[in-house]
Protein backbone atom coordinates (compact mmCIF):
# COMPACT_ATOMS: atom_id res chain seq x y z
CA UNK A 1 0.00 0.00 0.00
CA UNK A 2 1.01 3.61 -0.49
CA UNK A 3 2.60 5.36 2.48
CA UNK A 4 2.60 9.10 3.09
CA UNK A 5 4.92 11.04 5.39
CA UNK A 6 3.92 14.44 6.73
CA UNK A 7 6.54 16.48 8.59
CA UNK A 8 4.55 19.34 10.06
CA UNK A 9 6.94 22.27 10.07
CA UNK A 10 8.60 21.32 6.78
CA UNK A 11 5.52 20.29 4.78
CA UNK A 12 3.14 23.00 5.91
CA UNK A 13 3.48 26.77 5.30
CA UNK A 14 3.52 28.32 8.76
CA UNK A 15 1.37 31.36 8.01
CA UNK A 16 -0.44 32.91 5.04
CA UNK A 17 1.28 35.79 3.34
CA UNK A 18 4.66 34.70 4.54
CA UNK A 19 5.98 33.00 1.41
CA UNK A 20 5.39 32.28 -2.24
CA UNK A 21 1.91 32.58 -3.71
CA UNK A 22 1.78 28.80 -4.11
CA UNK A 23 2.33 28.38 -0.38
CA UNK A 24 -0.48 30.83 0.36
CA UNK A 25 -2.89 28.73 -1.69
CA UNK A 26 -1.81 25.63 0.26
CA UNK A 27 -2.14 27.11 3.73
CA UNK A 28 -5.89 26.92 4.27
CA UNK A 29 -6.37 23.45 2.68
CA UNK A 30 -3.60 22.18 4.97
CA UNK A 31 -5.26 23.72 8.01
CA UNK A 32 -8.51 21.97 7.15
CA UNK A 33 -6.97 18.48 7.32
CA UNK A 34 -4.70 18.91 10.34
CA UNK A 35 -7.07 17.08 12.69
CA UNK A 36 -7.40 14.23 10.20
CA UNK A 37 -3.62 13.84 9.88
CA UNK A 38 -3.12 13.53 13.63
CA UNK A 39 -6.41 11.92 14.62
CA UNK A 40 -7.11 9.30 11.96
CA UNK A 41 -7.00 5.74 13.27
CA UNK A 42 -4.58 4.67 10.52
CA UNK A 43 -1.95 7.38 11.06
CA UNK A 44 1.10 6.95 13.25
CA UNK A 45 2.35 10.05 15.08
CA UNK A 46 5.98 10.65 16.08
CA UNK A 47 6.24 13.51 18.56
CA UNK A 48 9.60 15.25 18.91
CA UNK A 49 9.17 16.98 22.26
CA UNK A 50 12.75 17.98 23.01
CA UNK A 51 13.41 21.73 22.94
CA UNK A 52 16.89 23.32 23.19
CA UNK A 53 17.71 24.27 26.81
CA UNK A 54 18.02 27.97 26.03
CA UNK A 55 14.44 28.14 24.69
CA UNK A 56 12.11 29.13 27.54
CA UNK A 57 8.89 27.94 25.91
CA UNK A 58 8.88 24.16 26.03
CA UNK A 59 6.94 21.71 23.90
CA UNK A 60 4.06 21.43 26.37
CA UNK A 61 3.58 25.20 26.59
CA UNK A 62 2.51 25.63 22.96
CA UNK A 63 -1.01 25.72 21.60
CA UNK A 64 -0.43 23.76 18.40
CA UNK A 65 1.52 20.97 20.06
CA UNK A 66 -1.24 20.62 22.69
CA UNK A 67 -3.80 20.38 19.90
CA UNK A 68 -1.80 17.75 18.04
CA UNK A 69 -1.05 15.71 21.18
CA UNK A 70 -4.67 15.61 22.35
CA UNK A 71 -6.05 14.83 18.88
CA UNK A 72 -3.60 11.96 18.35
CA UNK A 73 -4.15 10.57 21.85
CA UNK A 74 -7.92 10.56 21.37
CA UNK A 75 -8.03 8.52 18.18
CA UNK A 76 -9.42 4.97 18.29
CA UNK A 77 -6.88 2.25 19.06
CA UNK A 78 -4.14 4.83 19.58
CA UNK A 79 -1.89 2.37 21.41
CA UNK A 80 1.19 1.63 19.25
CA UNK A 81 0.37 4.62 17.06
CA UNK A 82 1.86 7.49 19.09
CA UNK A 83 5.57 7.69 19.94
CA UNK A 84 7.44 10.37 21.85
CA UNK A 85 11.09 11.36 21.48
CA UNK A 86 12.06 13.76 24.24
CA UNK A 87 15.19 14.84 26.06
CA UNK A 88 16.16 11.24 26.84
CA UNK A 89 16.38 10.32 23.14
CA UNK A 90 20.00 10.44 21.97
CA UNK A 91 20.04 9.56 18.29
CA UNK A 92 23.81 9.16 18.17
CA UNK A 93 23.99 6.71 21.07
CA UNK A 94 20.67 4.86 20.96
CA UNK A 95 21.31 1.12 21.11
CA UNK A 96 17.75 -0.21 21.15
CA UNK A 97 16.64 -1.82 17.91
CA UNK A 98 13.37 -2.92 16.33
CA UNK A 99 10.81 -4.04 18.95
CA UNK A 100 12.86 -2.80 21.90
CA UNK A 101 13.13 0.62 20.28
CA UNK A 102 9.38 0.74 19.62
CA UNK A 103 8.49 -0.29 23.18
CA UNK A 104 10.94 2.20 24.65
CA UNK A 105 9.46 5.24 22.94
CA UNK A 106 5.80 4.26 22.74
CA UNK A 107 3.80 6.98 24.44
CA UNK A 108 1.84 6.01 27.54
CA UNK A 109 -1.68 6.99 26.61
CA UNK A 110 -3.93 9.06 28.82
CA UNK A 111 -7.75 8.93 29.04
CA UNK A 112 -9.65 10.68 26.22
CA UNK A 113 -9.64 14.46 26.33
CA UNK A 114 -13.12 15.89 25.83
CA UNK A 115 -13.74 19.30 24.29
CA UNK A 116 -14.50 20.70 27.76
CA UNK A 117 -11.27 19.32 29.19
CA UNK A 118 -9.34 20.61 26.19
CA UNK A 119 -10.74 24.10 26.84
CA UNK A 120 -9.64 23.86 30.46
CA UNK A 121 -6.18 22.70 29.37
CA UNK A 122 -5.78 25.76 27.14
CA UNK A 123 -6.82 28.04 29.98
CA UNK A 124 -4.27 26.48 32.35
CA UNK A 125 -1.52 26.67 29.75
CA UNK A 126 -2.26 30.33 29.09
CA UNK A 127 -1.88 31.05 32.79
CA UNK A 128 1.45 29.19 32.88
CA UNK A 129 3.05 31.01 29.93
CA UNK A 130 2.07 34.46 31.18
CA UNK A 131 5.15 34.48 33.41
CA UNK A 132 7.49 34.01 30.43
CA UNK A 133 9.08 36.95 28.67
CA UNK A 134 7.93 38.24 25.32
CA UNK A 135 7.47 36.58 22.81
CA UNK A 136 7.17 33.32 24.73
CA UNK A 137 4.22 34.46 26.86
CA UNK A 138 1.53 33.37 24.37
CA UNK A 139 0.25 29.94 23.37
CA UNK A 140 -0.06 30.95 19.71
CA UNK A 141 2.08 33.29 17.66
CA UNK A 142 -1.05 34.34 15.79
CA UNK A 143 -3.90 35.05 18.22
CA UNK A 144 -6.60 33.97 15.75
CA UNK A 145 -5.17 30.45 15.69
CA UNK A 146 -6.61 29.68 19.14
CA UNK A 147 -10.22 29.94 17.97
CA UNK A 148 -9.41 27.87 14.88
CA UNK A 149 -7.73 25.15 16.98
CA UNK A 150 -10.67 25.06 19.39
CA UNK A 151 -13.19 24.71 16.56
CA UNK A 152 -11.18 21.99 14.83
CA UNK A 153 -10.77 20.10 18.08
CA UNK A 154 -14.53 20.25 18.64
CA UNK A 155 -15.15 18.85 15.14
CA UNK A 156 -12.64 16.05 15.67
CA UNK A 157 -14.04 15.22 19.10
CA UNK A 158 -17.57 14.95 17.71
CA UNK A 159 -16.31 12.25 15.34
CA UNK A 160 -14.01 10.50 17.81
CA UNK A 161 -16.71 10.09 20.42
CA UNK A 162 -18.93 8.12 18.01
CA UNK A 163 -16.84 4.96 18.45
CA UNK A 164 -18.47 1.73 19.63
CA UNK A 165 -15.36 0.33 21.31
CA UNK A 166 -12.63 1.73 23.57
CA UNK A 167 -9.54 -0.37 24.22
CA UNK A 168 -7.31 0.65 27.14
CA UNK A 169 -5.72 -2.69 28.04
CA UNK A 170 -2.48 -2.68 30.06
CA UNK A 171 -2.03 1.09 30.15
CA UNK A 172 -0.75 1.15 33.72
CA UNK A 173 -3.74 3.24 34.74
CA UNK A 174 -4.76 3.64 38.36
CA UNK A 175 -7.69 5.34 40.05
CA UNK A 176 -6.59 8.79 38.88
CA UNK A 177 -6.85 7.85 35.20
CA UNK A 178 -10.04 5.87 35.86
CA UNK A 179 -11.64 9.01 37.31
CA UNK A 180 -10.61 10.98 34.22
CA UNK A 181 -12.02 8.28 31.97
CA UNK A 182 -15.27 8.15 33.95
CA UNK A 183 -15.74 11.89 33.42
CA UNK A 184 -15.42 11.39 29.65
CA UNK A 185 -17.51 8.20 29.26
CA UNK A 186 -20.92 9.94 29.08
CA UNK A 187 -19.60 11.67 25.95
CA UNK A 188 -19.58 8.31 24.10
CA UNK A 189 -23.28 7.66 23.33
CA UNK A 190 -22.61 4.67 21.05
CA UNK A 191 -20.13 2.85 23.29
CA UNK A 192 -20.78 -0.90 23.43
CA UNK A 193 -17.41 -2.40 24.50
CA UNK A 194 -14.89 -1.13 27.05
CA UNK A 195 -11.56 -2.91 27.69
CA UNK A 196 -9.72 -2.00 30.89
CA UNK A 197 -7.96 -5.27 31.72
CA UNK A 198 -4.41 -5.31 33.02
CA UNK A 199 -4.43 -1.95 34.79
CA UNK A 200 -4.17 -0.89 38.44
CA UNK A 201 -7.68 0.37 38.97
CA UNK A 202 -8.89 0.10 42.55
CA UNK A 203 -12.20 0.56 44.34
CA UNK A 204 -12.51 4.32 43.75
CA UNK A 205 -11.76 3.97 40.04
CA UNK A 206 -14.12 1.04 39.60
CA UNK A 207 -16.91 2.92 41.37
CA UNK A 208 -16.41 5.91 39.07
CA UNK A 209 -16.39 3.75 35.94
CA UNK A 210 -19.55 1.80 36.73
CA UNK A 211 -21.27 4.98 37.89
CA UNK A 212 -20.50 6.71 34.61
CA UNK A 213 -21.90 3.75 32.66
CA UNK A 214 -25.26 3.72 34.43
CA UNK A 215 -28.14 3.54 31.93
CA UNK A 216 -25.68 3.34 29.03
CA UNK A 217 -25.93 0.85 26.17
CA UNK A 218 -22.63 -0.82 27.07
CA UNK A 219 -22.71 -4.48 26.04
CA UNK A 220 -19.32 -5.75 27.28
CA UNK A 221 -17.11 -4.52 30.15
CA UNK A 222 -13.67 -5.96 30.91
CA UNK A 223 -12.29 -4.99 34.34
CA UNK A 224 -10.18 -8.11 34.81
CA UNK A 225 -6.69 -8.08 36.32
CA UNK A 226 -7.02 -4.84 38.27
CA UNK A 227 -7.02 -3.98 41.98
CA UNK A 228 -10.75 -4.02 42.74
CA UNK A 229 -11.51 -5.09 46.29
CA UNK A 230 -14.57 -5.63 48.46
CA UNK A 231 -15.85 -2.04 48.28
CA UNK A 232 -15.46 -1.89 44.51
CA UNK A 233 -17.27 -5.21 44.14
CA UNK A 234 -20.19 -3.86 46.16
CA UNK A 235 -20.47 -0.83 43.88
CA UNK A 236 -20.18 -3.07 40.83
CA UNK A 237 -22.97 -5.30 42.12
CA UNK A 238 -25.21 -2.33 42.90
CA UNK A 239 -24.77 -0.95 39.37
CA UNK A 240 -25.90 -4.11 37.56
CA UNK A 241 -29.62 -3.47 38.03
CA UNK A 242 -29.34 -0.28 35.98
CA UNK A 243 -27.10 -1.80 33.30
CA UNK A 244 -29.83 -3.33 31.18
CA UNK A 245 -27.69 -3.71 28.05
CA UNK A 246 -24.63 -5.16 29.78
CA UNK A 247 -24.37 -8.78 28.62
CA UNK A 248 -20.71 -9.64 29.37
CA UNK A 249 -18.65 -8.78 32.44
CA UNK A 250 -15.03 -9.89 32.88
CA UNK A 251 -13.71 -9.22 36.38
CA UNK A 252 -11.34 -12.11 37.13
CA UNK A 253 -7.91 -11.59 38.75
CA UNK A 254 -9.17 -8.86 41.10
CA UNK A 255 -8.67 -9.08 44.88
CA UNK A 256 -12.40 -9.41 45.55
CA UNK A 257 -12.52 -12.63 43.52
CA UNK A 258 -10.79 -14.48 46.37
CA UNK A 259 -13.31 -13.25 48.94
CA UNK A 260 -16.39 -15.47 48.89
CA UNK A 261 -18.89 -12.93 50.21
CA UNK A 262 -17.72 -10.20 47.83
CA UNK A 263 -17.76 -12.38 44.72
CA UNK A 264 -21.15 -13.87 45.62
CA UNK A 265 -22.52 -10.37 45.97
CA UNK A 266 -21.59 -9.76 42.33
CA UNK A 267 -22.87 -13.18 41.23
CA UNK A 268 -26.23 -12.73 42.96
CA UNK A 269 -26.66 -9.23 41.52
CA UNK A 270 -25.86 -10.60 38.05
CA UNK A 271 -28.48 -13.32 38.48
CA UNK A 272 -31.05 -10.87 39.85
CA UNK A 273 -30.57 -8.72 36.77
CA UNK A 274 -31.55 -11.72 34.62
CA UNK A 275 -28.23 -12.07 32.86
CA UNK A 276 -26.71 -15.31 31.55
CA UNK A 277 -24.46 -16.89 34.18
CA UNK A 278 -21.82 -17.94 31.60
CA UNK A 279 -21.37 -14.28 30.63
CA UNK A 280 -20.01 -13.35 34.05
CA UNK A 281 -16.35 -14.37 34.25
CA UNK A 282 -14.70 -14.21 37.69
CA UNK A 283 -12.06 -16.91 37.21
CA UNK A 284 -9.24 -17.52 34.73
CA UNK A 285 -10.24 -21.13 34.19
CA UNK A 286 -13.79 -20.14 33.30
CA UNK A 287 -12.48 -17.88 30.57
CA UNK A 288 -10.16 -20.62 29.29
CA UNK A 289 -13.02 -23.12 29.19
CA UNK A 290 -15.20 -20.64 27.34
CA UNK A 291 -12.52 -20.02 24.70
CA UNK A 292 -11.93 -23.75 24.19
CA UNK A 293 -15.63 -24.37 23.66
Amino acid sequence: PDVGVFVDFCCFPQKPGGGAAREDTQYHPCMEVMALLYGHTHTCVLRLTSVPPHVEKKYFHRGWTAFESCISGNKPYADDKVYEFGDDFKHDSELAMKEKFVRKYKQRLQPPVSYERFSELFWRMEEQVKVLRVPYNKLFTQAEDKAWAMNKFREAWEEQRKVRELDFKSMGWGDSEALQLAAALPSFPNLETLHLTGNKIGDAGAEAIVGALANSQLHSLDLSDNGIGRAGAAKLAASLAGAADLAFLYAFANPFCSEEDARWQVVNAWKAAGKAKESLVLDHFALKHKIQK
